[in-house]
């Protein structure tokens, strides 16, 4: 009988998103949702589909908070269902990292700058804990391995650019430390090298390519494995950069 009345309601919320009225639609899902969690429990499969649902019509409907809610709780739910090797947590891990790359990407949220800064060094965290408990299992995937090194990889191009396209005047105070924290997380945990129009970033004992427009101002020098990522309006950097990142075969990233 629930399941008859959850699929009753989803048949409707359809029906409304067909004719684009997303505000009926948006309702029904949810109270498709809030049945199914009240009958099958908070973290249930059957919950996944509604979900779906609900982040289409909030993506038609340009409701982005909205959508960002529902994809944490989406991510949230197949994270306690799925062994973090099954196929299914895979691709939530994968979906949930997309969503989070464009939220940062175009801003969908409408924050500040710093909160760009933290909501991408966050996705990055949130990337590597999984790698990192993916190399814990002998018989992982290499595939799943890849995929989920492959969204990392470009959180952090991202979290460049955005700290690039940051004026070193926006950062004032004890937060004009973080510019260099922020360089430093990028140098630390990527190596790239060039490889004609391609970027060959290594993470551990990983290696992805990209193609190098992929980072804008960024540009393969005359010298063969040098990378070095134009750092645009930071000629009045006063903090120093840490020794680390002008080390022997690396060049400065400052002008």
């Amino acid at each position: 009988m629930i399941r008859l009345l959850i699929e009753a309601y989803g048949d409707m919320g359809h029906f409304y998103s067909e004719i684009e009225d997303y505000e009926n639609a948006i309702r029904l899902y949810t109270e498709a949702l809030q049945i199914s969690r009240i009958n099958t429990g908070l973290y249930s499969p059957e919950q996944i589909p509604i979900l779906d649902s609900l982040i289409e019509a909030n993506s038609r409907n340009t409701d982005w908070q909205e959508v960002d809610d529902f994809q944490e709780l989406h991510y949230l739910i197949n994270s306690r269902i799925y062994e973090l090797t099954e196929i299914e947590y895979i691709a939530a891990a994968e979906t949930y990292g997309a969503w989070k790359l464009r939220v940062i990407r175009e801003n969908l949220l409408d924050q500040s700058r710093f909160s760009l800064l933290n909501t991408a060094e966050n996705l990055s965290d949130f990337y590597a804990r999984t790698i990192e408990r993916l190399e814990l299992i002998p018989d992982v995937r290499q595939e799943d391995l890849i995929t989920v090194i492959y969204g990392k990889s470009q959180t952090d191009l991202t979290l460049a650019q955005v700290v690039a396209s940051t004026p070193y005047t926006a950062f004032e105070g004890t937060e004009s430390q973080s510019i260099v924290r922020y360089v430093a997380l990028m140098c630390a945990l990527f190596q790239a090298r060039c490889r004609g129009s391609v970027i060959q970033f290594r993470w551990r004992t990983h290696v992805i390519d990209f193609p190098s427009v992929m980072l804008s101002g960024s540009h393969c020098s005359a010298t063969p494995g040098i990378f070095r990522a134009q750092l645009k309006d930071w000629r009045g950097l006063k903090t120093p950069v840490p020794s680390s990142l002008q080390a022997k075969g690396r060049k400065s990233i400052t002008k």
